[in-house]
């Protein structure tokens, strides 16, 4: 009762002592930490390492708790530490779409295009919503684009169009498409995406 009446309070460290074994004190006590993490750098990257290899070692198959801990190394720079926990809590939990969105990031900065497509197009199906997920992907396809990789973005931008059941997001995605491949003088990809937009927004054509 006293470690449910300090977890209210926000009071987690407490919260914690009385009651170690309570895993929602955990995870909300890495989401608090990786907050003030975002917002003030300094020694909150290290406390969320430390508090969740503490909580790892008491719920070794938490998926969530897992990428938290992946955030924290993340924060310090240490992609190369972040990487296997994030790809290892996803195993574990396949439903957390802002983990696959720091994954992708991650495999894109380091250069494996194919990985990071994959990582954004999974968390995509999972969340064909998820407007940060659509436009990381939206950015990886614009990269290769820019890469001479026309084969590759073209797969990546036709899963978007397969996942995605956002029709706002689609058009953007169409006409900035559509509008690329009319300056590089490519008709039939231009037709294409054209196309995508009249049946996406068929008053504009009336």
């Amino acid at each position: 009762y006293s470690a449910d009446i300090a977890f209210r309070k926000a009071e987690y460290e407490n919260a914690i002592k009385l009651n170690p074994f309570c895993r929602d004190y955990r995870e909300n006590y890495g989401i608090y930490l990786v907050e003030r993490g975002k917002n003030e750098g300094g020694i909150w990257p290290d406390k969320i390492i430390e508090e969740m290899n503490k909580a790892c070692k008491l719920f070794p198959n938490d998926g969530i708790l897992l990428s938290i801990l992946g955030m924290g190394y993340e924060m310090k720079g240490e992609i190369d530490k972040a990487l296997p926990i994030y790809e290892e809590s996803v195993r574990i939990n396949p439903y957390m779409g802002n983990t696959y969105n720091n994954l992708g990031a991650i495999y894109a900065n380091k250069g494996m295009y194919k990985e990071a497509a994959d990582a954004f197009l999974r968390g995509l199906k999972g969340f064909p919503g998820d407007e940060r997920l659509f436009l990381n992907a939206k950015q990886l396809g614009s990269i290769l684009l820019d890469k001479g990789k026309e084969k590759e973005a073209k797969e990546v931008f036709d899963k978007m169009d397969e996942l995605c059941l956002n029709t706002v997001l689609l058009l953007a995605l169409h006409k900035e498409l559509s509008h690329r491949y009319w300056m590089n003088g490519k008709k039939e990809e231009f037709v294409k995406h054209t196309k995508k937009i009249i049946e996406l927004d068929p008053k504009n054509f009336e």
